[in-house]
Parts: structure tokens; sequence; C-alpha cells
């Protein structure tokens, strides 16, 4: 495994890749061959990175080297680390991830597993090669101690043309009885919703030689949403036509298939997780009294 560090590119033989990164190897804009560019698909290339949902930093693997047009260059220094980059360069702070060129004086900048606000903020002028990286899983990665944003193929074209963005982000690993790996449990987090409200998540398993074990999030889904009881730690209680099954966690399945609960079940998961609007949105009568009655008492206060 090749390692990207802060400051190099690293083999196992530590090996620095000058024919990749000429001198400014320490940039997150960097000068790049066109050829190896092309190529680094096929390398099995790491660079650090932080998982977000479980707050630890990791070697993630970069996906593709970006080459773009030409840019207006910025210099961020936090300390004795300086970040070369374009004004449209995404750093994390408390406000999220903004451009460099938006960043405000009492922005706190995500810096070595901390936020700081101590940092200069130069626009030069001058121009850059621009080469991005697009980083597996996480999204972002550090350079020079600063935590990015991952970039994303097609510029800014797919997440706006999308109606909808989730995020899959690993959880922990399904071992089995003899300590082997034979899944995943996943989050998925809604990134961006035209059509509901966004940012909700749930959690899944995959299983590696079926998929996604949809019955299982289920039975999780509904004692989240308090559908399902647990009246022991060992046990399990859903109310379906108003008679009672008691289960362990391990016997959810066979519940479903013995008592022919699947299709009633699963409507139960539609019913808890719909959002009924009608329930708080005013109707359309609602708010013509509502006006009537806020006009008629500002015409009773300007008479007194």
């Amino acid at each position: 495994m090749k390692i990207l560090n802060v400051e190099k590119f690293i083999s196992e033989e530590e090996i620095l890749f000058s024919d990749l990164f000429y001198e400014h190897t320490n940039t997150v804009d960097f000068e790049v061959d066109v050829d190896v560019v092309e190529n680094v698909e096929s390398e099995n290339i790491f660079i650090l990175s932080r998982n977000v949902e479980r707050s630890v930093d990791e070697y993630e693997k970069i996906l593709n080297l970006i080459k773009k047009p030409q840019a207006e260059l910025n210099i961020l220094k936090i300390n004795d680390d300086i970040l070369e980059s374009s004004f449209k360069h995404l750093v994390f702070t408390k406000r999220g991830y903004i451009s460099v060129d938006n960043l405000k004086n009492d922005d706190e900048i995500y810096y070595i597993n901390s936020f700081i606000s101590k940092w200069i903020n130069q626009q030069q002028d001058d121009y850059i090669d621009i080469v991005d990286l697009e980083v597996r899983n996480n999204n972002n990665y550090y350079v020079n101690n600063i935590l990015s944003h991952n970039s994303e193929p097609g510029g800014k074209a797919a997440p706006f043309h999308a109606t909808i963005r989730v995020r899959l982000a690993k959880v922990a690993d399904i071992k089995n009885d003899d300590k082997e790996t034979i899944g995943i449990t996943v989050k998925a987090t809604t990134k961006k919703n035209k059509i509901a409200p966004y940012n909700r998540s749930c959690e899944f398993n995959i299983y590696f030689n079926k998929g996604i074990d949809d019955v299982e999030s289920w039975r999780d889904n509904l004692v989240n949403k308090k559908v399902i009881s647990r009246p022991t730690t060992q046990k399990y209680s859903i109310e379906v036509d108003g008679k009672e099954y008691e289960f362990k966690k391990d016997d959810w399945s066979k519940i479903l298939v013995e008592n022919n609960l699947y299709d009633k079940v699963k409507d139960m998961v539609v019913k808890a997780n719909t959002i009924d609007y009608d329930s708080f949105v005013p109707s359309y009568d609602e708010l013509s009294n509502s006006a009537k009655i806020l006009a008629e008492e500002e015409v009773e206060s300007i008479e007194d």
C-alpha cells in the first residue's frame, strides 16, 4: 500500500514519487504529469482522511486525480503550514465546509484534530494549475494538517442536478461465530432531498452472500419508532392486529415467516416513517382566517 502523507507520496520502499509531484508536493493543488493522472486509479494509494461519523482519522484510498483549468491562487497559512489552492477550495470549519474566499474573520478552521481561530488568508495576483483529489468514503482529506473537502467528478453539476443525494458510511463489521467478517453495517444519510426533509439517517446491514437484509433493518427501525417494545433486555414485543408477539432478536425473521406477518409489518414500517404533513401544515382556509383575524386586530388597535 502506498500512502500520501502531508508532504509526499511514499511507497513501502519509501520511494518519493517525484515524477508525479514536483516542488509543490506539500500543497493541495499539485503540479501533475497528465499521464500519471490518467493511471492513478490503478494504483493503491492512500491519504489521511477524517471519518466524521466515528470522529477518527484514517487512511482512505485516492480514487482519482482530477485535472482542472488554472485558477486564481489563494494562500491559507496556519502556524507553519501553508495551503496553496484556488479561491473555491473547501476547508472544514465550525460552519461546515467553506470555500477559502468566503472565510470570515471569526471562522474556526479544523486543524490537527481541533478547531483553530488564528489563521491568515491571502488572495494572490497569480494563477495556479489545479488537480484535485477524489477520496473514497469520507469525502475529505488532510493537506498540511488542514481538513479539505473531497473533489467530485463533473464539478458541482452532479450534486446540483440530483434530486436526492445519500451518503453511505461504514459503521462496523459483522462477524460470525468464527470471527470472520461476513458483512458490514452501513449508515445512510440524506444530504440533499428536494421532495422530503433532508439529513435523515438510518442504519442497515449488508451481508456479502445475500446483500441488504431488509427484515433486520425493519426490526431496528420499529424499535427506534417505539412500535416494537423491549419487555426485557433479551426479548422484543410487537402487536399486530391486536395480537402480541414476543421474540428474541435472532428469531425476528422466523416470527414473520411462521405467522405470515411480512406484508403487515412492512406496512407498519412505511406508516411509522411517513410524515403526515397535514398534521402540522395549515390549510389555505386556516391561513386565510388567521390573516383575517390579524387584520381585524390591527384595525382595532389603530382605531383605539
